[in-house]
């Protein structure tokens, strides 16, 4: 007898899934891998897309439309397939009412940012804490009816005895193995960097470096596959211009390769070995890639030390003393030291900052093929999928904030479906299983209480903790051991790295919140700067 819906992932679609599921009636069990839930998307610090109901008009859901195709055929450039102009159709009819059910279920307000048409962000806070910390304040509310197991690896599956579909999962936790019995909704996120799946349908990226390594594997596609599961868009990949080279062609670079930080790069221009101009400002044009591509090694993007703010530069000497960044004192020195470089006549003078860029595998487009109405895996029966594990919404091209309204619109689109499975065989059984099974594996989320350790730190000796066995930074006056964090972080250990006892206050608050520390990195937190003031907000809501 199922006892309730069954979640595997609790990244942004998984937890809107589970809240849709709670609103419906429906017991739910999350089960995430990871110690904690959030995901990446509580990293996202752009907009979501969308528009606000006030703006939900027919010539509004057009407009939004073309957007979103434009997007996913790059300008055109490619066909788009009824599959995924099918997905498009549910996200442009079904954002408005997204956008109003976060509002209306997490008491979020919404405004349009400046100069854009569809992309709209919180009024407070930055948009990826604001809603991860918001879903799980309100699941909080459901503690008889929601159960959360961390730490806990879905490793199979419970097919039905016919074989058309998969009856619940099979679990290791640190308690031992358990079983799951309910219909099942993967929100396991991308799967394609894996380089067994660019090996087995891109293997003319194989050379390329990955920006991350994803958090899933690829196992559960794999063994939904053998069940009878499709993949589709596999061969899709969305590459950036941002890996960062080592200047030493000596040092073999690393299956993922670090990123330069985005507010950097902004700043920067990117210049083939010809001098030929690919972009300025951080402007990325659909085929950047492509070019950089066929002159790997000789591209670089040069960051003029004037246009770099106080809170950078110290992100950049960091970078320099790594080997991954070289400050010359002007361009005549940059055509100096390295003759291939023709600087462009129109650059700014002064000390320049040159660093070695390559294209990177970002994001896999391609995932698990699913019905777009009701998210339902093609192939396999009582099995549903949300968020980036689905392959095809976005087409050839994808935006954070596309991302984050296809979480929320086909998170919302499973728990629908498999709720009314579970309601329905509910009705003609006695809950007392599912009530006892829910206390057995109950794990209701606690609002985080913690204080700054007291300790204090001067900068002289913060500014030794600088290496990968032992790096510090300081953020917002607090001092944190990054030194087992760094392999964890989306960005690369050597981003990390090369910011070790340094300032990072800027660079963090261009894109996040106090809230993100508190929820990744707490324990990295050792104490003060001495004699200054913390300014931490030292809570998640």
């Amino acid at each position: 007898m199922s006892s309730a819906v069954i979640i595997v992932g609790g990244g942004l679609s998984g937890l809107c899934c589970s809240l849709e599921c709670l609103q419906s009636g429906a017991k739910v069990i999350l089960v995430e891998k990871g110690s904690q839930l959030g995901g990446n998307s509580a990293l996202a610090s752009t907009g979501i897309n969308g528009f606000l109901p006030v703006d939900s008009t027919h010539e509004s859901r057009a407009k939004f439309k073309e957007a979103l195709i434009d997007e996913a055929t790059s300008n055109s450039k490619y066909l788009l397939n009824d599959y995924t102009r099918r997905m498009i159709d549910n996200l442009t009819e079904k954002s408005g009412d997204a956008i109003k059910w976060l509002h209306d279920s997490l008491g979020l307000e919404f405004e349009k940012i400046q100069g854009t048409q569809f992309t709209l962000t919180v009024t407070k806070g930055r948009i990826g804490t604001a809603l991860i910390c918001s879903l799980e304040k309100r699941l909080q509310e459901y503690s008889g009816q929601f159960s959360a197991l961390t730490d806990t690896e879905v490793v199979d599956f419970v097919v039905s005895e016919d074989a058309s579909g998969i009856q619940g999962v099979v679990c290791k936790s640190p308690k031992g193995d358990i079983v799951l019995n309910g219909p099942v909704v993967l929100s396991t996120g991308g799967f394609g960097s894996e380089t067994k799946f660019v090996s087995r349908f891109r293997p003319d990226l194989l050379g390329l470096s990955m920006a991350s390594r994803s958090s899933s594997t690829g196992k559960i596609a794999e063994k939904l596959e053998r069940l009878n599961a499709r993949l589709i868009g596999m061969d899709n990949y969305q590459l950036q211009p941002t890996g960062l080279l080592h200047l030493d062609p000596k040092i073999q670079k690393n299956a993922v390769l670090p990123m330069v930080p985005r507010n950097i790069f902004e700043r920067g221009t990117l210049v083939n070995k010809n001098g030929i101009l690919y972009t300025s400002g951080g402007v990325i044009d659909s085929s950047l890639c492509e070019k950089m591509s066929k002159d790997r090694g000789t591209n670089v993007l040069l960051v003029s030390e004037s246009d770099v703010s106080q809170g950078l530069k110290p992100i950049l000497k960091k970078l320099q003393n790594s080997g991954y960044a070289w400050r010359c004192n002007n361009t005549e020195e940059v055509r100096g030291s390295f003759g291939w470089i023709k600087t462009p006549e129109s650059f700014s003078k002064g000390p320049v900052f040159v660093l070695s860029l390559a294209p990177i595998i970002f994001i896999p487009l391609g995932g698990l093929k699913v019905d777009p109405e009701t998210t339902g895996v093609v192939g396999i029966d009582n099995c549903f999928a949300a968020g980036e594990v689905v392959g095809g919404v976005h087409g050839k091209r994808m935006i954070v904030g596309s991302s984050l309204l296809s979480c929320v619109v086909l998170g919302r689109l499973a728990a629908q479906s498999a709720t009314k499975i579970l309601l329905k065989e509910s009705s003609t059984s006695s809950s007392h299983t599912a009530r006892r099974r829910l206390e057995q594996v109950r794990g209701q989320l606690s609002p985080v209480k913690f204080s700054i350790p007291e300790t204090e730190y001067t900068l002289s000796e913060i500014q030794k903790h600088n290496s990968e066995g032992d790096c510090w930074i300081i953020l917002k006056n607090i001092v944190l051991d990054l030194s087992g964090f760094a392999k964890k972080h989306p960005g690369g250990v050597d981003v990390i790295v090369a910011s070790g006892g340094c300032d990072l206050t800027e660079n963090f608050e261009a894109f996040h919140d106090d809230a993100i520390v508190l929820r990744y990195a707490k324990d990295c937190i050792i104490g003060r700067v001495k004699d200054r003031k913390p300014l931490l907000a030292l809570s998640e809501d």
